[in-house]
């Protein structure tokens, strides 16, 4: 009995021994498929790191200053007031200068533009509401240091007070601001008020 059930036992095991080797096959061709997957992910993620690297805010260094042109300002007279920026060693390309002030002791005259900000974007004034606002940059091109933003001629009215001020307007559409491709390089103190003395004319 053992002998004639041997042949067939045997066959049974030549045919699983056949059938072995494509299970074997079948499986290590998958076996490459994490190579291909991984290696996208690891070149998505160094192109993301270098995107983020050349996006990055430059930082905030500049600051505007203005500067009397007159030391005395007596009412009924006119005088200038200079618009600086600094940019604090960044480059910049454009400027937004909104300013507000009192109108029943300032009149605008004229805005005068720089010479370096050449791209004129915006200059208005609205000597009721008692508001200046002029932007320009710079096509192609960036610019460091201290530059002469624009002059703002003024007239002192009679009604005087002590001293008035210019001061600086943040908040859309009237955004006092300095920016690098887009990018606000303004730092937080960058913009403070300017204080002008008053005093009556002669004989008053």
């Amino acid at each position: 009995m053992s002998i004639k059930a041997a042949p067939g036992f045997l066959a049974l095991l030549f045919l699983l021994s056949a059938c072995q080797p494509q299970v074997e096959v079948e499986e290590a061709e998958p076996s490459a498929l994490p190579v291909v997957t991984v290696t996208p992910v690891v070149l998505a993620a160094e192109t993301a790191e270098k995107e983020q690297h050349i996006a990055q805010p430059p930082e905030k260094t500049a600051a505007f200053f203005l500067e009397l042109q007159d030391e005395l300002v007596q009412a009924g007279e006119e005088f200038v007031v200079c618009v600086l920026v600094d940019t604090g060693g960044q480059e910049v390309d454009t400027i937004q200068v909104s300013l507000n002030f009192d109108s029943k002791l300032l009149e605008v005259v004229e805005l005068r533009p720089g010479e370096v900000f050449d791209t004129e974007l915006q200059s208005m004034f609205d000597n009721q509401a008692g508001m200046i606002d002029y932007a320009a940059g710079l096509l192609g091109s960036k610019r460091s240091g201290q530059v002469e933003v624009m002059q703002i001629e003024l007239k002192a009215l009679q009604e005087t007070a002590a001293s008035t001020s210019l001061s600086f307007n943040f908040g859309l559409p009237r955004e006092t601001g300095v920016y690098l491709e887009g990018y606000s390089v303004l730092k937080e103190d960058g913009a403070q008020d300017f204080v002008i003395p008053l005093e009556d004319a002669p004989g008053e």
